[in-house]
């Protein structure tokens, strides 16, 4: 009798929860009607168009879904509903909007990892790192580095041509190391040798392709999940070897600040501002404008989003230079013209390399980093 009883309370929970949590949602359901998109189940939405795919095939399905919309086009993952726009003014609306600060939640499967730093972040949190962090970025600190960007261009230049006349190779290993010593020598203007240089290096690809793992299988989501598998094992180590190296920076610059005997005589110290140097200024003013473990997260997640997008894009032009040798020879043409055999060059030099910036933004046009995400917390308009 009383498992009889039971079975019926049960259902009606059931039954009740479901009528709730649908109801508290129904705008969702409202809106995703209004949108084009593909066929969507109960529970698991659209993901099965990926049973059975690789990470490879998930991303170019996904990419081939989206391009066969003309425009705005919805997809749901499980219970979670997925709005993609591709058209500039609705970008532009998306990411100028105070309505969506916060990432979405793919962002959250990195932030147990690195914190609550600049690209992380969401709301006061982000604002308050973006305010601090932004005049780092600034012209004219960025003609500072030029010299410096020469230098590991001339790296790079070097390491490609040990492959010349030989097998195809894969680029992205040697771009890559030129863009963490980029990253490292601008945003915390330290000295690295090629043992840290290379662990960095293996460290962040380990990183990226199990942050990559991670995002396409559901059940690794929770966090509580994750930590327990071995991939979250790695994770915690890769993250860990970053993070310490970072914190060893910013130990060896505090004792520098701590050294001068003002901060005029550490900024001279310094023939370029990197940012940790312009941060650990402004702590020096005012300690309590950023925490130190917030410092150590903006640090890395800056290290992070410019060294991946940036040595994915640079990768794509050199593979642009290779596909067509005729923009390759004309861009060479140019820069003979404009520099000749000077062995330095100014901002001023790089303005007058008119058709390689053209090259550049087309390579940006063409091969942009695919996705941007972000949370919308209320109605955002967009067209009709």
């Amino acid at each position: 009798m009383g498992v009889e009883i039971l079975y019926p309370l049960v259902y009606s929970f059931l039954i009740t929860f479901l009528i709730a949590y649908y109801w508290k949602r129904r705008h969702l359901y409202i809106a995703s009607f209004k949108i084009d998109g593909p066929i969507s189940f109960p529970l698991i939405g659209n993901s099965y168009l990926f049973f059975g795919s690789s990470q490879e095939d998930v991303f170019s399905k996904s990419m081939e879904m989206i391009q066969s919309y003309s425009s705005t086009c919805r997809f749901w993952r499980g219970s979670q509903l997925l709005i993609c726009i591709k058209n500039i003014k609705d970008i532009e609306k998306l990411l100028s909007s105070h309505k969506t600060t916060q990432k979405m939640y793919a962002y959250d499967l990195v932030k147990y990892s690195f914190g609550e730093g600049l690209f992380l972040s969401s709301g006061a949190v982000y604002r308050n790192s973006h305010r601090l962090i932004q005049p780092t970025f600034h012209h004219d600190v960025l003609e500072t580095y030029i010299q410096l960007f020469k230098k590991n261009g001339d790296f790079l230049v070097e390491s490609l041509r040990e492959n010349v006349g030989k097998e195809a190779f894969d680029i992205f290993r040697k771009v890559n190391l030129c863009i963490i010593k980029n990253v490292v020598d601008t945003l915390m203007d330290t000295k690295m040798t090629p043992e840290i240089t290379d662990e960095l290096y293996f460290s962040l690809n380990r990183l990226y392709n199990i942050i990559h793992e991670r995002l396409f299988k559901p059940w690794l989501h929770p966090e509580f999940i994750f930590k327990l598998t071995s991939i979250g094992k790695e994770e915690r180590k890769s993250a860990k070897y970053l993070q310490n190296f970072i914190r060893n920076v910013i130990k060896s610059k505090k004792m520098e600040l701590s050294l001068a005997s003002d901060d005029s005589e550490y900024a001279s110290n310094s023939k370029r501002r990197s940012t940790l140097d312009f941060l650990l200024r402004k702590l020096n003013e005012n300690p309590n404008v950023m925490s130190e473990e917030l410092l150590v997260d903006n640090i890395s997640t800056i290290f992070l989003a410019a060294q991946d997008a940036t040595s994915i894009q640079y990768s794509f032009a050199v593979l642009m230079f290779g596909m067509y040798p005729n923009f390759q020879d004309k861009i060479y043409e140019e820069i003979q013209k404009v520099l000749g055999q000077e062995s330095t060059f100014t901002i001023s030099d790089l303005n007058q390399l008119v058709y390689l910036d053209m090259f550049l933004n087309e390579c940006l046009r063409l091969l942009p980093i695919p996705f941007i995400g972000r949370k919308v917390t209320e109605d955002l308009q967009f067209g009709n």
